[in-house]
């Protein structure tokens, strides 16, 4: 892109950006299941890692970052001096819709021991209604390594946005990190 005098891949997204997700999502190195798919056919989960992510002002609120504890070396970050949907994933198509159970792998770097660390959720646009939106608190995070969080089961359809908010708490949380999100499709 840049050889033709591109800069941007979009309006405020440098080309930067869309090379660091291509790099990411077809030259990633093995990526280990979580728990939750292992035995299980493709078609019952979709897995969601960090290049397939949006970016909200990449470099000021979100960053792709190394993280060797991360499934695949890399994490999607942000800083939890705001309160913006900084990562984001959009259903735009048809990959999945019914019932399904919603996870994320996440981690902080926390200066407290306890309090709010981030907000996730899911949001449905076409109806514009909150599906979910949990607070997520420091104690329930392992400390160094990534924890899974069991969002809960949903009707999934395109067009809604899972993303995740920091508390505005620089002085407990520094930095967020969301190494992926992952659905297993519901059997009742």
């Amino acid at each position: 892109m840049r050889s033709f005098g591109n800069q941007s891949y979009r309006e405020g997204y440098p080309s930067s950006i869309y090379e660091l997700k291509l790099q990411k999502t077809y030259l990633a190195s093995e990526i280990k299941l979580p728990k939750a798919c292992k035995n299980l056919p493709e078609s019952q989960y979709l897995i969601v890692e960090d290049g397939e992510f949006e970016y909200f002002r990449w470099g000021q609120f979100s960053l792709m970052v190394d993280d060797a504890n991360a499934s695949n070396g890399k994490a999607a970050s942000t800083p939890s001096n705001h309160g913006e949907w900084a990562l984001q994933y959009i259903f735009r198509d048809n990959k999945i819709s019914g019932q399904w159970r919603c996870y994320a792998d996440m981690r902080v770097d926390a200066k407290a021991t306890n309090g709010p660390a981030f907000k996730l959720g899911i949001y449905d646009m076409t109806n514009k209604q909150s599906i979910v939106e949990r607070t997520i608190n420091i104690e329930e995070l392992n400390k160094y390594s990534y924890t899974t969080i069991d969002i809960g089961l949903y009707e999934i359809a395109p067009q809604m946005h899972f993303y995740v908010v920091p508390c505005n708490n620089p002085d407990q949380v520094e930095t967020i990190f969301l190494d992926r999100i992952f659905f297993v499709k519901s059997n009742d």
